[in-house]
């Protein structure tokens, strides 16, 4: 297979978002318009065909060209239509050679790498609900909470500064333009939404951004107005969440920072699976050593 790298303007975007969307670990995250929200640059590495490519998101710094994984972009990586094996993977890493003073990427679970890994979650709804859910673990008798879909980006934006410090993606001036641009798109593609629980009186408790595509919900940030889980209403969204999605044979997928707001994730039928993290601190020499 011959790889070529592409520099941002010369990418043919309608081939490569075709490749995302045909590639069997296709997902939100890689799409142009995806990474155009949520990154200042990024290049990538193609087959000739488009059949197999690796976004590649980047900053400069002091002259210096780092690969780095953009905010709100839960994994990246090698997306492909063809069979996953070693000598794709070693292909993709001999066209990084030299090309960037260091990285740190959150690579797909489908890429296969000698390095260190990331946990995320993942929930299979293939079932009725009433076999997912626990209704002891979900079913608050002391506070009650109702859920709103679509909910106004000022909502988000005031407990998110109430709250800059969260875990999820700490509140800057920069990262709220990010998110606000990215919610806009998210809503004019119909591809994600807001979701908040509300408590008997009506005040905004726990918010939440979550995206859909290639049979897959993604949560990509969440707020609270408490650490305290008995009172946040976040396992309510996430009941919402499962009740609206059951038997539709999709993908739940949730960051490892849920568990701030979710400690019982795991009780929810929620399972733990790893992603691979590219990451180059050596020299550019000797980087490919790590790999190999």
């Amino acid at each position: 297979m011959k790889l070529h790298y592409i520099s941002y303007s010369e990418i043919d975007k309608l081939r490569y978002d075709k490749c995302i969307e045909n590639a069997v670990n296709g997902n939100i995250f890689a799409l142009s318009w995806y990474l155009d929200t949520v990154c200042q640059n990024w290049d990538i590495i193609v087959d000739e065909q488009y059949k197999c490519v690796m976004p590649l998101p980047y900053i400069i710094k002091k002259g210096k060209k780092h690969l780095l994984q953009p905010i709100l972009c839960n994994q990246l990586g090698i997306y492909s239509s063809y069979l996953f094996i070693p000598s794709l993977f070693n292909s993709f890493y001999c066209e990084l050679e030299g090309r960037f003073d260091s990285s740190y990427i959150v690579m797909n679970k489908m890429n296969s790498l000698t390095s260190e890994s990331i946990f995320f979650w993942n929930c299979d709804i293939i079932k009725p609900v009433s076999k997912i859910i626990n209704n002891s673990i979900f079913i608050d008798t002391i506070n009650s909470f109702t859920i709103k879909f679509n909910v106004e980006y000022t909502e988000l934006a005031q407990l998110w500064i109430k709250n800059p410090e969260i875990e999820s993606l700490p509140y800057t001036e920069h990262n709220n333009i990010i998110m606000n641009y990215l919610i806009n798109n998210l809503y004019s593609k119909n591809l994600g939404s807001i979701i908040g629980a509300y408590d008997s009186n009506n005040q905004l408790t726990s918010i939440s951004v979550w995206t859909w595509t290639h049979n897959q919900i993604h949560l990509i940030f969440a707020a609270s107005n408490t650490k305290n889980t008995a009172i946040n209403g976040f396992k309510n969204i996430i009941e919402y969440i499962i009740q609206h999605n059951c038997e539709k044979a999709i993908t739940i997928g949730l960051p490892s920072w849920i568990v701030d707001y979710e400690p019982n994730i795991s009780q929810l039928g929620f399972q733990q699976y790893n992603c691979p993290v590219f990451e180059l601190k050596e020299t550019k020499a000797n980087w490919l050593k790590k790999l190999f």
